[in-house]
């Protein structure tokens, strides 16, 4: 509990907004990133996409470690991160001027629109699967490092690696579409164990 003048306040009760926050921040940060990337200011971008991505695990991590998950909150996060994917995909399709990046890119847009229909259509609230949390892990970093402009700072290995993660993301895309439909397992627990 924290004391202030006249007031108690309880700490759970404070920290139970935290996730809130961060997905919210997630949820609205396209209108800040739109003038980063248009006016070529490379380095902010790259380090707000790169942050802005990692509020996708915490805010999850933290609602679960406080035990502070509500219904609206897990609504909202869906929308945040499927809002912050069309954003990092048009990016995507507007910058990469290659066959490379086309096809995963289309695949992986192919992806979420089933998904965001699956969810919409059948169960909100369905579990994501543990293939989808590998493919949502490296698929944002991966498509921040196909367009950063690397090559600007001799860095051209960045683009590449960030082309074969992007082609390792629509594979777990295809996988974790054929989980769902019933056709594939899972990820194996032992290798990505849920632990909260």
């Amino acid at each position: 509990m924290v004391q202030t003048p006249g007031k108690t306040i309880v700490w759970r009760s404070v920290r139970c907004h935290v996730p809130s926050i961060l997905t919210t921040i997630r949820y609205y940060s396209v209108i800040p990133l739109v003038p980063l990337f248009l006016t070529g200011h490379t380095i902010a971008f790259t380090l707000a996409a790169i942050a802005l991505a990692l509020t996708d695990w915490f805010d999850g991590y933290l609602s679960r470690l406080w035990k502070c998950s509500s219904l609206l909150g897990a609504e909202f996060d869906i929308a945040a991160d499927k809002n912050l994917c069309a954003f990092f995909l048009a990016i995507g399709l507007v910058s990469i001027d290659h066959w490379l990046g086309y096809v995963p890119i289309i695949l992986l847009i192919i992806y979420h629109a089933v998904v965001i229909e699956m969810r919409y259509t059948n169960n909100l609230l369905f579990k994501s699967s543990r293939v989808a949390k590998a493919k949502m892990f490296i698929e944002m970093p991966s498509l921040i490092a196909t367009y950063t402009y690397a090559n600007d700072f001799g860095l051209e290995w960045i683009n590449a690696v960030g082309y074969g993660f992007l082609w390792l993301t629509a594979a777990l895309a295809l996988w974790s579409w054929c989980h769902y439909m019933g056709y594939l397992p899972d990820w194996p627990e032992c290798f990505y164990p849920r632990k909260i």
